[in-house]
């Protein structure tokens, strides 16, 4: 069986599908992303599940909007996009609805570039993601700010701003 990244992120989502039941709650949510790696911002989309009051865990994809490279042979494009599963540990900041977390996860990223021929070349890389966030929850409606970095052959610094919707919590 060949290997392909549309595999992978149906197994991740059918076996996040099958825990829903399990947990206290689901928050699916998004936001923009930029990364260092190939310097340009992108969207970011997640759903989260919650185990317990403080740990969750979930599936990300982070895509990043592609590099135009004019040149006198013709136009040029380049891009990465990337699949994450990440869990949270959330710390409550005293008594005020501010949560501080660690992440840790696995990392799954394809960096392509079609040429001016539209000849598409792909390299994936796998990595590990360590990093953390801080959110505040406002009702059902939390806002987040998360840095990541990626270890592996293709190091990158993810910084993401953006918001969850929970339900069931």
């Amino acid at each position: 069986m060949a290997f392909s990244p549309r595999k992978l992120l149906l197994l991740c989502l059918l076996f996040l599908l099958s825990q829903a039941g399990m947990g206290q709650g689901f928050a699916p949510g998004g936001g923009l992303t930029f990364g260092t790696e190939s310097n340009t911002m992108g969207f970011n989309a997640r759903a989260y599940f919650f185990v317990n009051e403080k740990l969750c865990f979930g599936p990300e994809l982070n895509w990043y909007l592609p590099h135009v490279n004019k040149t006198t042979a013709g136009t040029e494009y380049d891009g990465v996009w990337e699949i994450n599963l990440n869990g949270h540990y959330l710390f409550r900041l005293g008594a005020s609805d501010f949560y501080l977390y660690p992440l840790g996860g696995i990392n799954y990223t394809s960096v392509w570039s079609r040429d001016k021929n539209k000849s598409l070349t792909n390299e994936p890389y796998f990595g590990l993601n360590a990093g953390g966030g801080l959110n505040y929850c406002w009702n059902n409606l939390i806002p987040y700010l998360e840095y990541d970095f990626l270890w592996g052959k293709r190091g990158n610094h993810t910084f993401v701003l953006g918001t969850f919707w929970m339900f069931g919590k």
